[in-house]
């Protein structure tokens, strides 16, 4: 009597390659079963979704695919929304006004002598607060704020000694 074995090979399940969003990247670990995929956007834009996404047993990604969209100016005293328009994001606001909108970078910040300054980021509506070392007396404004024009408000305070 001759036995036929049959062995059933597992076979590896793997998701599809996935696309950089406009404007940002997508960093995969892999394309099988369990890898995660973590996305992150350019300075100035923003991500919309699933931050991670991890391949599933069906070859599938879990979640939707996230967007980068752009941190927009404010139209102030008006309604706004970003809309994507000739391929760059527009700011629609009232009255068709329409201000597109561009990465803005405020630029780091140098420490001031006998103390620090901690910011939040350097793009558009990013803070800095400034501090002194114990025995230093800030004079100056603690705060300053990035603006649309990509410059800080208000000037670098000073340490002076108590």
């Amino acid at each position: 009597m001759i036995l036929l074995y049959y062995f059933i090979l597992p076979t590896a399940t793997f998701c599809p390659d996935l696309r950089n969003p406009t404007s940002g990247l997508v960093r995969i670990t892999s394309t099988t079963v369990g890898a995660e995929a973590t996305y992150e956007c350019f300075g100035g834009f923003s991500l919309e979704g699933f931050r991670v996404r991890v391949c599933a047993s069906n070859g599938q990604w879990t979640g939707a695919e996230p967007r980068c969209t752009c941190k927009c100016l404010p139209c102030i005293k008006w309604n706004r929304s970003c809309s994507l328009f000739l391929l760059q994001f527009s700011f629609m606001c009232a009255y068709m006004y329409v201000f597109y909108c561009s990465v803005v970078d405020c630029r780091g910040l140098d420490d001031p002598e006998n103390g620090l300054v901690t910011l939040s980021g350097t793009d558009f509506g990013s803070r800095a607060r400034y501090r002194c070392f114990f025995g230093y007396t800030l004079q100056g404004e603690t705060n300053r704020l990035c603006e649309e024009d990509g410059f800080w408000t208000g000037g670098a305070p000073i340490c002076v000694c108590e």
